[in-house]
């Protein structure tokens, strides 16, 4: 059992073949929930990695293993962020998940120098009559999509909301073992498989 809201660090740990590995976690909260937490069990698990987040980031550093970073993500580039934590430019998971910040966090997203094996970007499209999250799905997907990854979840929905999120691979980082696994979760179905249906 995990502490994520749609099972991601379950799936994640799974993707990995429970092999630790980096994350970048955007969106952490204090990093210590145990029902909103993409990357607290990961950690349990061996992984480290960056966890970024507006508010007050000492409960995250006085209790997880990555490290913690407040930032605002209307003002600071993602890429300053990996650049100043001399963060690998491959980094295995990255959850996005940054609410307010969505719109200009995307825009000033590189691609170019970091790579991300998985992303699990939430674009909240349930939420599309709220002027801070329209088109906001579709131009992660150009953004993702145009750099080369590869979507493999579309609108996962949490609770019967409505679409909340996106799953991308970068295929030609994935291993011939995740690639092998991703099949069988396609015959398996993947929402089925991990409960979101």
């Amino acid at each position: 059992m995990g502490y994520s809201q749609l099972s991601q660090d379950v799936f994640v740990l799974n993707f990995f073949n429970k092999q630790p590995g980096f994350y970048l976690e955007l969106g952490c909260n204090d990093g210590t929930s145990n029902t909103n937490s993409n990357c607290l069990l990961l950690e349990e698990n061996g992984w480290t990695g960056i966890g970024v987040d507006i508010g007050n980031i000492d409960v995250f550093n006085s209790h997880r293993k990555g490290r913690g970073i407040q930032a605002d993500l209307t003002q600071t580039r993602i890429q300053d962020i990996l650049d100043e934590c001399k963060a690998p430019e491959i980094i295995d998971y990255f959850s996005y998940d940054v609410d307010d910040a969505l719109k200009p966090s995307l825009e000033s997203l590189s691609l170019e120098k970091y790579k991300f094996k998985l992303i699990h970007f939430e674009h909240n499209e349930y939420l599309t009559g709220d002027p801070l999250y329209t088109g906001l799905k579709q131009a992660g997907r150009e953004k993702f999509i145009n750099a080369g990854y590869e979507l493999l979840v579309d609108n996962l929905i949490y609770l019967n909301n409505g679409a909340v999120e996106d799953w991308y691979v970068y295929p030609e980082l994935v291993s011939q073992q995740q690639k092998i696994f991703l099949k069988d979760i396609y015959h398996a179905d993947i929402l089925s498989a991990y409960g979101y249906r």
